[in-house]
């Protein structure tokens, strides 16, 4: 969805969700989506399932979407979400997020620089789970 104040690409591909965020985000534009997120994971049910997400575009976020992606990631933590991949680059918003999404330190997350390290990740998760 694209806004005034930063876009989003949200998807379903087998059991991975996929976001990709473009711009500046403000609360409203998080609220947004937010919502649609929840949604979307809610497919998955009670299946594990993984998250891509493509931070690359990403120029930042204020400190209400900050607030509020905790809360979001917060929520994602009683789903079944196996493994959080991040595609980011800008090591000042990757710093800055850590720093004020304080649920993430409860998930299984990785950073990469581009898709096919993450993919690949992803790949070796799922064949120790096939072994266990």
């Amino acid at each position: 969805m694209k806004t005034p104040y930063g876009s989003y690409n949200l998807s379903i591909d087998g059991n991975i969700a996929r976001m990709r965020f473009v711009g500046m985000f403000n609360a409203a534009t998080t609220e947004l989506f937010v919502k649609e997120f929840k949604v979307l994971l809610e497919q998955f049910g009670d299946k594990p399932f993984l998250v891509l997400g493509d931070l690359l575009e990403l120029e930042g976020a204020t400190p209400e979407a900050y607030a509020m992606i905790n809360d979001f990631n917060t929520w994602v933590n009683t789903r079944n979400m196996v493994a959080k991949a991040l595609l980011i680059e800008n090591k000042i918003i990757a710093q800055i997020a850590r720093h004020r999404v304080e649920s993430v330190r409860f998930q299984n997350i990785r950073y990469f620089s581009n898709n096919d390290e993450a993919l690949a990740w992803f790949e070796q998760l799922q064949k120790q789970q096939i072994a266990s």
